[in-house]
């Protein structure tokens, strides 16, 4: 059984840092749409996604990551997208997608800050 998502959001200088907790599968759908919907309220210039205590992603999370990720960047929402604790294994994954060429993936967040 999947463990359910869940996203913090932290404002750090004019970047929102999130932090996801869970699995991301397609029942994050909800959780990652009231993320969109907070993100609209503002005009940042990075988003940072915390992959740290995400445990889990499927093909179906993905896709709703893609559809995050692409919402955002088509709205002008923020300037550039950032994520890092993504294990080797769904650094390899996001590389296969094509995920790498929207997110940036790092190793901390302090680099994900720079």
């Amino acid at each position: 059984m999947y463990q359910d998502l869940v996203t913090n959001v932290r404002l750090v200088d004019s970047a929102f840092v999130v932090d996801l907790e869970g699995d991301l599968t397609p029942e994050s759908e909800q959780a990652v749409g009231r993320l969109h919907d907070e993100l609209m309220k503002n005009t940042l210039t990075a988003l940072v996604l915390n992959f740290s205590r995400v445990k889990y992603i499927n093909s179906g999370g993905i896709a709703v990551l893609i559809n995050l990720v692409t919402r955002v960047k088509d709205k002008g929402i923020v300037n550039r997208i950032r994520g890092f604790g993504l294990t080797s294994h769904f650094q390899r994954i996001f590389r296969m997608v094509g995920l790498d060429q929207y997110i940036e993936l790092l190793e901390t967040e302090t680099q994900a800050l720079s």
